[in-house]
Order: structure tokens, then C-alpha cells, then sequence
């Protein structure tokens, strides 16, 4: 999400500015699983061009998540800015009884990007049955296959409880 703020030229609510004046771009991502990579710059018929806190005639910067560019008008230009996905890390472990795995992985744990559902699924061992799943050691509700969002790095457990029988006599 990009917007102009504090515009200055009269004319700033048609999308015109005067000449040589100062206005200052912002882009906010528009959740927290994306941050900022760049912004591109595209005056009259050039090819775009990528502007960083380099980038010599700008002024970039990020506060709080809010990403700044300053620019000096000068011609008609179109400004475009980036966002990427963090990465997140899904991790599953066995516990006694069992065990966990991620459908569709051979490994314990996976990095995807953030808000990637996966699925996860314990597996009990003989003489033991599913009891639960614990995401970063809290008991959560759910199935033995369950669907996550992965939002945050996490870590889920699955916990099993050991079978109990009755023996009688006659």
C-alpha cells in the first residue's frame, strides 16, 4: 500500500504537483508477513528504475514499518513500491507415543512464506492413541491431521496417552 502524504501543491488532490516541490511517498505493508524490498521510479518513457537509501538526488527511510521516500518533482512520474513475505518456519515433534510430521515432507521442519497453510499429523505408536496437539507448549484443540496457517514461527508437538485395557476373570 503506497500513498502520498503531506502534499503541498494546491493542485495535490488531481495527482498534479508543481514543479520543484517537495512531496513524500509512504508505503505500510499491509499486513505483518510483508516488509518493505524497494521502491521503482518511471519517468515519461524511461525503463524503471530501482531508488534506495543509495540512491543518490532521494531520501529513503522506514520508522515504525512505515517506509518513506522523498522526491522533488520534476516531470511526470509514476512510483511503485515492493513488498515481499517473510519467511516462517513450521516445526513438528514427536513425544512419547508417537509421532509428527508435516504432509508432504520428509523433514521436521519446513520454511515457507508467512500465511502458507500445511497440513501436520500425528501418528501414535501401538498401545498408544492421539491425545492432543501443543502449539509452542500450549494445548490447542484438534484432530490427529490438522491444517495450519503459518503466520509465525511455530513449533507443534503431539502428545499421545497410553491405551488402557480391561482385564477381567471369570
Amino acid at each position: 500500500n503506497a500513498e502520498i502524504s503531506d502534499p503541498s501543491s494546491p493542485n495535490a488532490a488531481d495527482g498534479k504537483y508543481l514543479c520543484d516541490t517537495t512531496i513524500t511517498l509512504k508505503a505500510t505493508p499491509k499486513d505483518s508477513c510483508y516488509y518493505f524490498v524497494k521502491w521503482e521510479e518511471t519517468k515519461g518513457g524511461e525503463q524503471p528504475k530501482e531508488i534506495t537509501t543509495q540512491t543518490q538526488g532521494y531520501t529513503c527511510s522506514t520508522t515504525d514499518g512505515v517506509n518513506t521516500l522523498v522526491v522533488v518533482v520534476d516531470t511526470t512520474a509514476k512510483y511503485k513500491a515492493y513488498f515481499e513475505k517473510y519467511d516462517r518456519t513450521l516445526q513438528v515433534k514427536d513425544s512419547t507415543g508417537g509421532s509428527a510430521s508435516i504432509l508432504n515432507s520428509e523433514d521436521k521442519q519446513v520454511t515457507v512464506k508467512c500465511d502458507s497453510t500445511l497440513t501436520i499429523v500425528a501418528t501414535p505408536d501401538a498401545c498408544y492413541s492421539f491425545d492432543h496437539w501443543e502449539k509452542d507448549g500450549a494445548p490447542i484443540e484438534g484432530n490427529d491431521t490438522l491444517s495450519v496457517t503459518v503466520s509465525d514461527n511455530v513449533e507443534y508437538t503431539a502428545v499421545f496417552e497410553q491405551k488402557a485395557f480391561s482385564v477381567t476373570t471369570n
